[in-house]
């Protein structure tokens, strides 16, 4: 099992989660994912879902090497080494909280 934080659209945060497998995420990623990043949260990968893409309410921006992107639909945040999604840490964890907590909108 691995921690990670799911993030709803309509939620200010982001909750913690215990997945075991691909399947498990696909679940809460309503179908096909892609990894991304923010550059506001290092070491930190995000799974977006490219299908809901303009269907789903968005929820929330990313920043990606200095362009701003909606991410729509669930989004899940977690840690990778070597290819292979990992826990995140409760330093992570708590990076999540603050980055949800500060203004999300888009620039």
């Amino acid at each position: 099992m691995i921690k990670i934080m799911l993030k709803l659209p309509g939620q200010e945060q982001a909750d913690p989660r215990e997945v075991k497998s691909v399947q498990d995420l696909e679940k809460l990623m309503e179908g096909e994912f892609e990894l991304t990043e923010d550059d506001q949260l290092p070491g930190i990968y995000i799974l977006v879902n490219e299908e809901a893409r303009g269907v789903k309410a968005h929820n929330f921006t990313i920043q990606s090497e200095g362009a701003h992107d909606w991410v729509y639909g669930p989004s899940v945040m977690l840690a990778m080494q070597d290819d292979q999604a990992t826990s995140l840490t409760e330093q992570q964890i708590e990076q999540i909280h603050a980055y949800f907590a500060s203004a999300r909108m888009y620039k």
